[in-house]
């Protein structure tokens, strides 16, 4: 007896999500189709052609997060994929007045080289503060990267779970607990502004943890979204988001999985206070057992199903989940490379192909400021990343720039949502240019196009709701059994979940397709299922 299951949305977690049904056999096989409404597999993963032969990544480029342990129990590397260390390095390049300093996770020896040549005290409270960050990940990476503990445990197997996550956090340190309890609600600024010295540090390592979120640095709970970050990233995907997305794809469709592009869900069937069927746009009816919604909470939920179906505390509780986006890519097709790019930041370090600017954690609250009130940022905080330099690819395998010439990502934290005139695209675009001109000083003499994303072309595009490429802010409050709604057993019996806009979060990991098509298969069957 196989179960049918239909996936809308062709993203990396709807393809996770597709391989995981597919590739289950035996009496807990699936059958499943794969509708996405764009022409192309990838969502926001998906690269495009903007200048021939010059490809912009999607907004989830970042393959860091995804489990080397997810990508073989999907059996991935039948497919091609591999990983890759050493990629996470990045340039601290606040320009001339500043030190340049490198920061690689993955090589200690030759970041605290570069932060000693600075300040020799902060080489020192470097080491420290990665040794915290390596003795956090264990507990808080195993939170993130699995299904939610249970709140009321209901069986031994809950029990179990929760003794497990006990366990990790036992093995800290009386002291290690008390600074993960006492970083959670910490703004990253205080974090940061007690443990190094250098201005240009600080706010570089706190601007990676307020990317993509409404949260500055002198927020509340900006430490947690840092220390999520920063636990949960590790080894990259060789070839970029580009091959994960082939390797994803390649292994649904072998597997079984019937993935349909040009097909978009016009509504969800509820029957008996179960899931019966994904109506499309053209009026083809899918019957199923089981709808993973691997699309923005809010459209899938309040969009495709009646409101006589939905629990209207929770469709109150999803309408009011925040997805602001809240940073603009500038995407530059280059005739060659700029320095620093390119280049060995320090004797021993990795070549460059990773930069941020901003010099201070005033200027990067400053930054954040202007956004409250829908204001351009005078001088935003930016981090620059040279995909092309890394040898990444798109889907079909092509690579990002032609030879000899590279493509340069810029973006741009703290841009406001609306009023995306043509003046303002423009005025956001020089300002972009000119704030990173003093570390990059001839990169305008390497133009040859360029293609701007804000936050309304991706709401518009993608129909992503306030333009956030999570599915959702990160927030303290959005974390966890809050995102994007505590509760989620009142859905529709057979309606899960599975993008980013649940619980673990987002970013390219996969993980919650994967943990939806776990519930899935682990759901009783409805006697509706048939041969």
């Amino acid at each position: 007896m196989r179960r049918r299951a239909v996936i809308i949305g062709g993203g990396p977690n709807g393809l996770t999500a597709a391989t995981a049904l597919a590739q289950h056999g035996g009496r807990n096989a699936w059958d499943v189709t794969l509708v996405e409404g764009r022409a192309n597999l990838g969502g926001l993963a998906a690269h495009r052609e903007f200048h021939p032969g010059f490809f912009a990544p999607g907004p989830l480029a970042d393959t860091s997060r995804f489990s080397p342990a997810l990508a073989a129990e999907l059996h991935l590397e039948r497919h091609g994929l591999s990983f890759k260390g050493g990629q996470r390095g990045g340039l601290i390049a606040p320009g001339p007045a500043h030190p340049s300093i490198w920061i690689d996770p993955d090589d200690e020896a030759a970041t605290t080289r570069s932060i000693a040549a600075i300040c020799p005290a902060d080489a020192d409270a470097y080491r420290a503060f990665r040794g915290l960050i390596e003795r956090l990940t264990p507990p808080v990476a195993s939170l993130f990267n699995g299904p939610l503990p249970p709140a009321v445990p209901a069986d031994p197997g809950d029990w179990l779970s929760l003794v497990g996550h006990a366990a990790r956090l036992r093995r800290l340190s009386d002291r290690d607990i008390f600074e993960l309890l006492r970083l959670i609600p910490l703004p990253v600024a205080d974090w940061m502004d007690s443990t190094f010295e250098t201005p240009a540090l600080q706010a570089g390592l706190a601007h990676a943890g307020i990317v993509d979120t409404f949260l500055g640095p002198r927020s509340a709970g900006s430490s947690a979204t840092l220390l999520l970050l920063a636990t949960t990233s590790g080894a990259s995907v060789e070839g970029g988001a580009g091959a994960l997305l082939a390797a994803l794809t390649a292994a649904a469709s072998a597997a079984g999985a019937n993935l349909r592009t040009d097909c978009a869900a016009a509504g969800i069937e509820v029957s008996a206070g179960r899931v019966s069927a994904v109506t499309l746009e053209d009026g083809t009816s899918l019957a199923a057992d089981a709808v993973l919604l691997a699309c923005h909470p809010g459209a899938g939920l309040l969009e495709l199903i009646s409101p006589r179906q939905l629990d209207s505390e929770l469709a109150q509780a999803v309408q009011n989940h925040r997805s602001r986006g809240t940073a603009a890519t500038l995407h530059l097709a280059l005739d060659s490379l700029p320095a620093p790019f390119g280049q060995a930041a320090i004797a021993g370090a990795a070549h460059v192909t990773r930069l941020r600017t901003s010099p201070a954690l005033e200027q990067l609250e400053r930054s954040f400021n202007g956004i409250r009130y829908g204001e351009l940022p005078e001088s935003p905080a930016l981090a620059v990343s040279a995909p092309s330099a890394r040898g990444e690819v798109t889907a079909t395998g092509e690579p990002l720039a032609p030879a000899g010439a590279a493509l340069l990502s810029i973006h741009a934290s703290f841009v406001p949502h609306d009023g995306w005139t043509a003046e303002r695209r423009t005025a956001l675009e020089a300002t972009i240019l000119k704030t990173l001109a003093p570390s990059i000083p001839d990169l305008a003499e390497h133009i040859l196009a360029s293609h701007l994303v804000t936050p309304a072309d991706l709401e518009a595009e993608f129909n992503l709701p306030g333009g956030n490429p999570h599915h959702g802010e990160h927030a303290l409050d959005q974390l966890l059994g809050l995102r994007p709604a505590p509760d989620l057993d009142r859905l529709p019996g057979g309606l899960l979940l599975a993008s980013g806009g649940t619980h673990p979060g987002g970013g390219l990991t996969g993980i919650p397709g994967s943990l939806a098509a776990s519930a899935a298969s682990a759901a009783p069957r409805a006697k509706s299922s048939r041969a």
